[in-house]
């Protein structure tokens, strides 16, 4: 009988049932992209597909030596596995009569400290022989992509989750029975994947996906995301569960272990553990789970090797597997040559370092190199390359925090602290502090400018633009890295690097480069990271944005570079600088025009009166348009400040104007037409606003809560708004909206009686200066600061919007525009009987500032709640009928 029909026959395959396992089953979930995979699995096994045919096997390779360690555990193995259905174990003698059978040797590895000949994790080496191996006949397309849950999605689920239900948060780990072994093989393939024992006389053959064949991983993953589909689609049925904690379950894994991460509210937690169990029987059968490797709820305990402490929210890595990754660093640097066994073990260890400290995975990458290339059989020399990764990773591991590191770190959720803008040219390297109003500077050297020119022109070398814009962040770090830390504070500083160079910004995030220069800086930058203690992202700027860092690193080729970067390092807001900028060229254009210099003197007060006395007369007359049009009193004004700061910033000296251009601009104004201001955003107002909105949907409920935020902040437009085709870079982000108990603790959103909210920056603070400010609840149940806070919350939570992203966001990109809250506040206006073309953002703005002024508060409180550095905020409130209420009673 041929071996196929022999073993369906063993197996109870026939026509009316081809199931090759009998205690796996059809799955009918329609919402599980891979139903009909694995279904075909549960109908026939797995078919490998070969990419070449398999020659004759005259003389089965021998097992490795740890297999004759370990032949006590492997013995134990293959006796279970034959009980189980998922060995075949034939007498030796039968191999020469059977066809389609390739042997490999069998090994065995330890399981952690424990001795190969008590115990060990058996190994069918698929690879061996290299180059006609069963591996090598698979064929490379049949491989199955597969991805797993690290470390990183389990510390942001912790944190959602501690968002949501404050300390509640428990963690569970649920382990699968065998893995691999529930997998069967199709009765056709069987025969390749066969070992012998020798000594034992026998011919063992896997009757399920092994242990070490390249394709075993991906078909069970779809085993996996199945069992991950079946929990994620259970909710919490039982009696009592409160509403709010009545959301399907949260799934994770990571091969054969699954991790849960649920609030302790209720019955959910009991739930969850029985959905857990109840998907993995559903999917792989009634032996599935492992109940040895099953946790209980902890709130500190292990998974995926490190250690996790949900109350207090940090995540560590054992100081046993520390102390591990050093012997095993320095017994490699003792040593000339290693195996590529040793360097697996090494990798290993350091793959924890790297989870807990990204800035390590830089050390990795030609320790990862010489890994890859080494042999399966003999030793390979230990490169001066990856020598140099040894002593850095342990440098490291000397100052880095491996315990105890905030999740808010770990899972990227934590908001930058720091905003670095840097830039590279051919003649130098420039980058920005705004928070600090501190720049640094470097111009390059001859010899360094004669390999940039080398590069360009025939690409020699490797000081590309590339590798210069990383240079910038490298120059940020050695300067600033040691005034980046918080002192004081359990987290580590997060300093976001801009950079208009994609390559530059993927290297930073990857710590991860092919140019031998470029790995060097990262090494250097991760060291500094480790050693000030803060961590670096990287994020792209469009080089037309980046205005300012690009005329800093070009200072040096001309003056007019020069006095662009000295007028930029002003503050002058990116809105001032294009009007200025066009005020300066039409002062230009005039003055040629008229036969003048446009610079004026420094000390002739009545020459430089009467030049700009005539500017003055020309603009409020023909206004320097092609209709030619009069500009108004205030446009007249707004172009001479642009021609006196011109001056101010590139001679150093006001023109300065005598009482005579005074009484000339007082002339223009009288015959000026007055200034139509926009009407206050009114409470009627929002009411109407409010009736117009459907707050079922998260749209309407960021426009409704966006706009109650602005009115009771006072915020500015490009503060919370998305313009045009972007958002400014100090718009208020999600996490930096903040609930409060009466007392001032944080708490979340339903137990808040205050709301607060950080800005970091404005038009008027182009240094990204932190501000804070806060409000109580309104008493409203309607207008209330801290219900527009919460409307804000729950639309992110339905739209997945980040910590980092607007608070307004719809997605990458996208918000909610100035354009669609105008249209919503014109359209109330027009349903009150109001000219809705007296009505725009900016009513939101003057609204507020004048319902705090006709209500009586103080004037300095409405400054510092706008954020107004003048008093210019006292001409926006308009006196209305309830400030004027009294009035009359006063004048009798």
């Amino acid at each position: 009988m041929p071996l196929p029909d022999f073993v369906r026959l063993i197996r109870g395959e026939t026509t009316a049932d081809t199931r090759p396992n009998k205690a796996l089953e059809y799955q009918v979930s329609g919402s599980y992209p891979h139903t009909e995979r694995w279904n075909n699995v549960v109908r026939h096994g797995v078919r490998p597909t070969w990419s070449r045919p398999f020659e004759r096997q005259h003389i089965p390779p021998a097992n490795h030596g740890s297999a004759r360690q370990a032949l006590n555990a492997i013995i134990k193995n293959i006796r279970k596995g034959q009980d189980a259905d998922r060995y075949l174990v034939l007498d030796l003698d039968l191999l020469s009569q059977l066809d389609g059978v390739t042997c490999s040797p069998f090994g065995a590895v330890a399981k952690g400290a424990i001795p190969l000949s008590d115990d060990a994790r058996v190994i069918h080496d698929l690879s061996y022989p290299p180059g006609a191996s069963v591996n090598d006949h698979t064929a490379s397309g049949s491989t199955i992509a597969i991805s797993y849950d690290g470390a990183v999605a389990i510390a942001r689920r912790i944190v959602e989750v501690e968002t949501g239900f404050p300390g509640r948060a428990k963690m569970m780990v649920g382990d699968v029975s065998g893995a691999f072994r529930h997998i069967p093989l199709h009765a056709e393939a069987v025969g390749r994947f066969a070992g012998t024992i020798p000594s034992l006389g026998v011919l063992v053959i896997d009757l399920a996906c092994p242990f070490g064949w390249t394709d075993s991983p991906g078909h069970y993953w779809v085993a996996g995301e199945a069992i991950k589909h079946y929990q994620g689609c259970s909710i919490p049925r039982w009696p009592h569960q409160p509403p709010h904690a009545s959301a399907g379950f949260d799934a994770r894994a990571w091969c054969d272990d699954h991790i849960c991460v649920e609030p302790d509210v209720g019955s959910r937690l009991d739930e969850a553990a029985l959905a857990l169990r109840s998907a993995m029987v559903q999917v792989l059968g009634p032996d599935a789970c492992n109940e040895d490797k099953f946790t209980a709820w902890f709130t500190r305990g292990k998974a995926l090797g490190l250690l996790w402490d949900l109350d207090t929210s940090t995540v560590s890595m054992p100081a046993d597997k520390i102390a591990k990754a050093i012997d095993r660093l320095r017994a490699m640097l003792r040593s000339g040559t290693t195996t590529r066994k040793t360097l697996n073990e090494l990798m290993g260890s350091l793959r924890h370092v790297c989870t807990c400290v990204r800035s390590a995975s830089a050390f990795s990458q030609r320790l990862g190199d010489l890994c890859r290339t080494a042999g399966r059989r003999g030793s390979v020399a230990i490169t001066d390359a990856a020598r140099d990764d040894l002593r850095w990773f342990l440098a490291i591991l000397r100052t880095a925090r491996l315990n105890a590191i905030p999740l808010g770190r770990f899972a990227a959720t934590q908001p930058p602290t720091w905003h670095i803008m840097m830039d590279a040219s051919d003649r130098g390297l420039c980058a920005l502090w705004p928070t600090r109003r501190e720049y640094l500077q470097v111009e390059f050297n001859d010899e360094e400018r004669s390999m940039i020119r080398e590069f360009n022109g025939q690409g020699v070398g490797d000081f590309g633009i590339n590798l210069r814009e990383l240079l910038s962040a490298t120059f940020a770090s050695l300067v600033w890295g040691p005034t980046w830390a918080l002192p004081g504070s359990p987290l580590t500083a997060h300093v976001r690097f801009w950079i208009d160079n994609r390559s530059a910004v993927a290297w930073t995030n990857k710590q991860r480069s092919r140019n031998p220069t470029a790995q060097l800086l990262l090494r250097l930058q991760s060291l500094l990271e480790a050693r000030d203690n803060f961590f670096t992202s990287a994020q792209h700027i469009p080089g037309a944005d980046n205005v300012m860092a690009d005329a800093g690193s070009r200072v040096w080729q001309s003056p007019t570079l020069a006095a662009a970067f000295t007028n930029l390092s002003r503050a002058l807001a990116a809105s001032s600088r294009v009007a200025y900028n066009r005020a300066w060229a039409q002062w230009e254009r005039w003055c040629t025009h008229m036969g003048w210099q446009p610079w004026l003197a420094a000390h002739n007060a009545d020459g430089n009166a009467a030049q700009l006395g005539a500017f003055a007369v020309y603009l409020w007359q023909w206004g320097m348009n092609q209709r030619g049009q009069g500009n108004t009193y205030s446009t007249v004004c707004a172009k001479l400040s642009a021609v006196r700061w011109y001056h101010r910033s590139n001679l150093g000296y006001d023109p300065g104007v005598n009482a005579g251009h005074a009484l000339l601009l007082k002339g223009i104004r009288r015959f000026t037409n007055p200034v139509v201001k926009q009407q206050p955003l009114t409470v009627p107002i929002l009411r109407a606003i409010s009736d117009r909105l459907d707050l079922t949907q998260p749209r309407s409920q960021l426009v409704w809560g966006g706009l109650l935020l602005a009115y009771f902040f006072l915020l500015r437009r490009s503060e919370y708004l998305h313009l045009g085709r972007k958002h400014h870079a100090y718009v208020l982000r999600l996490g930096h909206l903040t609930f409060h108990d009466a007392a001032g603790t944080t708490c979340t959103p339903r137990k808040a009686k205050i709301v607060g909210i950080t800005l970091h920056g404005a038009k008027n603070n182009q240094y990204g200066r932190e501000e804070a400010r806060y409000h109580h609840k309104s008493g409203d149940a309607q207008i209330c600061p801290v219900r527009a806070a919460r409307w804000v919350v729950k639309a992110a939570a339905a739209l997945g919007t980040r910590a980092h992203q607007p608070a307004l966001s719809t997605g990458t990109g996208t918000g909610i525009t100035a354009r669609e809250v105008a249209s919503r506040i014109k359209s109330a206006a027009r349903s009150l009987g109001l000219d809705e073309t007296r009505f725009s953002t900016h009513s939101v703005r003057v609204g507020g500032a004048t319902k705090l002024l006709n209500a009586g508060a103080d004037r300095l409180v409405i400054k510092l709640m706008g954020r107004w550095l003048s008093n210019a905020f006292e001409e926006y409130p308009v006196l209305t009928a309830e400030g004027s209420a009294g009035l009359a009673r006063l004048m009798i």
